[in-house]
């Protein structure tokens, strides 16, 4: 089949054939540029044609290279899309490298030659139990580096003195946990030259594991990182090391991360902790995690002292309450950095205490000087999940991220959401907030249409309401009575919908922005209509107003005895489709079934 190419005079005679006034200059530039970008993408495919037709051996080697190299790259887990979440614990490795170019040279001689000839394929190497891929990604010519990750502790300490000589073309150096009394090789290891390396990943464990939030001083080796012995070094993930907290250490690193770290001297002042952190100006992601405490015997402020991190982009922080209160007060964090803060659970002792789940304040956490924090005047979506013993407030606006993470030490406390709201509106009350998602157990204390009413009165430019509540009681009825009242006068105590006669120029609704409401979990059962009877007096009350949804989504437990799932959907949805759309006049309405759940009666 015989393909036309344009002619390569196209672009002269498309000029010629067009006059130009100055008046029309600019758009018949703008549209003769779009018709010449459209003419190169067509010559390019039709003269890219031949190569579709060809057997996959017949590729030139360069290109059958790059397919494989492709191929790898795709399995690799891509950092910028795990959300990053707290903890203490050092997070799973993610691996270096895949064994897809191993299988890919078992096809054929051909292939084999020129996977075994792409050093490309053998820059980032796993090392299992077969120390075979290192010595063939180290028999490369030349110095090129190697990216290495042992995940096997045994074979590491067996294996060390075979690749002991090449330790100056590691680039990066991702070891596994191995125990303390094991780890002679690493300190020989890390006490030789390694000139080109620029990552590494160091964790120890004991045989006896101490308790958490430890407090001692430590009688560990320590483990350095001395800039002599390491110059290229930028970038550190340590976990269960005693390290000396030096300037000369950490200055020329731009990730840190440090978990259930202790400090190799005597208990470290917090001033002494501030002195080296303020020197760390290259820093772009710093994660401490259970080290405060551990290294500072007191944590007393200093009045005044605000360090600045100016590179920073990735900020966690990990600890008790008062470790993480005396930071976050000592440290300006740019305006565009994904914070995430993370309190450790309560003790047992606390626990037990009357008083104990009264406590769950975020204000406490933060610093009283809000402007270190200029995300909680300038947020437009927050997100507030209550899951197990976890309350976790998440502030967005663009790229920026806060997130806020109180550990209860209480499986299943029900009343995190109840303190989630009251954090809300104390820590946004300025804030521009356009969405809001709740996600969490909603309890008895939340049935009181007062306290949505203090949320919605807080934010009225409010756009989007998402709500998933965890059990299967919540019927959303105080959400939607107080969403059913006027922005003034809320003080009543009949919370129930105004008659629908209401002069259409009373007071205006909380929150008349609001475009669009998502409910998950909305329970509809035959003989029990209640939250849609709720639902349909709120929007008729907003429509009196002149305010109407764009969008509303329900995801329904609908349950009808005798009929299965799908059938009761479509009872229900000849009930009350229409009627909900004549409710969002040009809108969408779009319902959906859950699973139906145990409890629906």
């Amino acid at each position: 089949m015989q393909h036309e190419v344009p002619d390569d005079s196209l672009h002269e005679r498309l000029n010629n054939q067009v006059l130009l006034s100055a008046s029309a200059l600019p758009v018949v530039q703008d549209a003769l540029a779009s018709r010449q970008m459209k003419v190169r993408w067509e010559l390019l495919a039709l003269n890219e044609l031949w190569n579709a037709t060809l057997p996959i051996n017949r590729l030139p080697e360069e290109i059958l290279a790059d397919i494989f190299l492709f191929a790898k790259e795709s399995e690799e887990d891509n950092p910028s899309e795990v959300c990053h979440t707290p903890t203490f614990h050092l997070p799973e490795k993610r691996r270096l490298s895949s064994d897809i170019w191993m299988t890919l040279a078992s096809v054929c001689r051909h292939w084999r030659a020129i996977v075994i000839a792409n050093h490309l394929l053998w820059q980032s190497v796993d090392v299992h139990e077969d120390l075979q891929p290192l010595l063939a990604a180290l028999s490369f010519p030349g110095s090129k580096t190697v990216e290495v990750a042992f995940h096997d502790p045994i074979q590491f300490d067996l294996k060390l003195f075979d690749i002991y000589q090449y330790r100056d073309r590691f680039s990066q150096l991702h070891l596994p946990e191995m125990h303390h009394e094991n780890f002679d090789p690493v300190y020989e290891l890390f006490g030789s030259h390694l000139p080109k390396l620029k990552e590494v990943t160091v964790a120890a464990k004991r045989v006896r594991e101490r308790p958490p939030y430890y407090r001692r001083p430590s009688d560990d080796p320590p483990f350095d990182l001395p800039p002599l012995i390491m110059p290229s070094l930028t970038a550190a993930t340590l976990s269960g090391l005693a390290l000396p907290w030096v300037s000369s250490s950490f200055a020329r690193l731009h990730h840190l991360e440090l978990y259930d770290c202790s400090y190799s001297g005597p208990f470290l002042p917090f001033s002494g902790f501030l002195d080296v952190l303020e020197s760390l100006t290259l820093l772009k992601v710093l994660r401490l995690h259970g080290f405060l405490y551990s290294a500072c015997k007191e944590i007393s402020p200093t009045p005044g002292r605000v360090v600045s991190l100016p590179a920073l982009t990735d900020f966690a922080v990990g600890d008790y309450e008062a470790e993480v209160h005396m930071l976050l007060q000592s440290v300006h964090l740019p305006s565009r950095v994904h914070a995430a803060v993370y309190v450790r659970p309560p003790t047992q002792e606390e626990l037990d205490a009357p008083e104990s789940m009264t406590d769950i304040n975020f204000s406490h956490i933060l610093p009283g000087d809000r402007s270190l924090f200029p995300l909680l005047r300038t947020a437009e979506t927050v997100r507030i999940t209550a899951s197990h013993d976890v309350l976790q407030l998440a502030a967005i606006k663009g790229d920026e991220h806060l997130v806020l993470d109180i550990a209860t030490g209480v499986e299943g406390c029900g009343r995190l959401v109840y303190f989630a709201l009251d954090g809300l509106i104390d820590l946004f009350s300025q804030a521009p907030l356009r969405t809001l998602d709740i996600t969490g157990e909603f309890t008895f204390e939340l049935y009181c249409p007062y306290r949505w009413v203090a949320v919605f009165a807080q934010f009225p430019t409010l756009e989007n309401l998402r709500m998933e509540p965890t059990e299967v009681v919540w019927d959303f009825k105080p959400v939607l009575s107080a969403l059913a009242q006027p922005a003034r006068g809320i003080h009543g105590a009949d919370f129930g919908p105004p008659a629908l006669g209401a002069p259409p120029n009373d007071s205006q609704v909380l929150c008349p922005r609001l475009k669009k409401i998502d409910f998950d979990g909305v329970r509809w059962i035959e003989s029990n209509s209640v939250p849609l009877v709720s639902l349909m007096d709120c929007l008729r009350f907003r429509a009196s107003r002149g305010v109407y949804l764009q969008e509303l989504r329900l995801a329904l437990l609908v349950y009808i005895e005798h009929m299965s799932s799908e059938q009761a959907m479509s009872v229900f949805k000849c009930l009350y489709h229409n009627e909900l759309q004549a409710l969002v006049p040009g809108g969408v309405v779009e319902l959906t079934q859950l699973a139906v759940r145990s409890a629906v009666g």
